[in-house]
């Protein structure tokens, strides 16, 4: 897509800092373009009014104004010197008009666009140089005998003297610009500079944070699993105290099935001094009685160990079954305190 702002600065790209330099690119192109379109003007209006002495001149001017134009768009370093000869080309374009023009057809007042052009083309010293030698050619004029000019010397000092008046208006113009430029450019810079300085702390606080962040997770851990220890060693140590008690449940627990097995014993033993016959019948239900008591110690001590056994597997289980072990735990203190609990199972219900 055509762009028209590359195409007045040659294809080039400026920075910031380059921005006068830009503006003397967009100037220079136009200036080549301009007179490029009045040399093709003058030549055709030379040939139609047979004036042929000028159209040689033109035409290697309008030729040097295309190499120009190309030139600039492969390379920069002939750019300060095609931007002398735009110069020249309309210092002698000006100075030509006042030389050949007449004062009632007002060509001389072209003139007076020379400061804007020297302006955009040359550097500030450079241009005084160029106005100097255009004032000088305009007061020597009237003095000099190769050329015959219509002004008189009243009319060329008053044509100088309003160019000089223009120049040193453009040029403290000119010194406003590039001085608000300046500060325009300062401030950018500062902004630009803040910006980044904000940006580098708020990057940096954002680290601090994140591994602020990182440490009180890792401490809130460290603090969960201390809590997690401290809490199994409560746990523990919850247990250990009451295994003294659980101890003498057991042995209470334990007191009267034993006691029923000396019974048993004693009874046979005591059946046998007396000398009374004693039956298999009344042997195998005093065998029988001691089983059972020896199968609930053992059931009691099964009992107690699920309950002293640390990190035990989640099983599913009946609730009655449940219950009923529980009870087993206080059954000889409840016997003590003539207390009977019964429970009454509909269904089996399994946790």
């Amino acid at each position: 897509m055509f762009k028209l702002d590359g195409f007045f600065t040659s294809g080039w790209t400026f920075n910031e800092v380059e921005c006068d330099l830009k503006n003397r690119y967009q100037m220079v192109n136009i200036a080549i373009l301009l007179s490029a379109g009045g040399l093709i003007y003058g030549i055709i209006g030379n040939y139609i009014r047979d004036i042929q002495g000028f159209i040689p001149i033109e035409t290697a001017l309008l030729f040097m104004n295309f190499i120009m134009f190309f030139a600039l768009r492969k390379t920069r370093q002939f750019f300060e010197i095609f931007a002398i000869i735009i110069t020249l080309q309309y210092t002698f374009l000006f100075l030509f008009l006042i030389y050949n023009g007449e004062p009632n057809d007002l060509k001389h007042l072209w003139i007076f666009t020379y400061p804007i052009i020297l302006l955009y083309f040359q550097k500030t010293i450079h241009a005084i140089y160029w106005l100097a030698f255009v004032f000088f050619m305009l007061i020597i004029a009237p003095l000099q005998n190769f050329v015959e000019i219509n002004y008189t010397m009243y009319q060329m000092t008053y044509i100088s003297f309003v160019l000089i008046i223009i120049s040193v208006i453009i040029y403290f113009y000119q010194r406003k610009i590039d001085e608000a430029r300046t500060i325009i450019l300062e401030q950018r810079n500062m902004l630009r500079n803040f910006n980044q300085e904000l940006e580098k702390q708020i990057k940096d606080k954002t680290t601090e944070l994140i591994k602020l962040n990182e440490s009180l997770e890792l401490k809130v851990e460290q603090k969960l699993e201390e809590l997690r220890s401290k809490d199994q060693i409560l746990q523990a140590q919850s247990k250990q105290a009451v295994m003294g008690e659980m101890i003498s449940m057991i042995a209470h627990q334990w007191r009267q099935p034993l006691s029923t097995i000396t019974l048993q014993i004693a009874d046979l033993q005591l059946k046998q001094l007396l000398g009374k016959e004693r039956d298999c019948e009344d042997i195998d239900r005093a065998l029988n009685n001691i089983s059972d008591t020896i199968i609930y110690l053992s059931d009691t001590i099964d009992d107690f160990q699920t309950y002293f056994r640390p990190n035990r597997e989640v099983v599913e289980i009946e609730i009655h079954e449940l219950l009923q072990k529980a009870l087993n735990f206080v059954k000889s203190r409840l016997s003590d305190n003539k207390i009977k609990i019964t429970i009454n199972k509909e269904a089996d219900i399994y946790i």
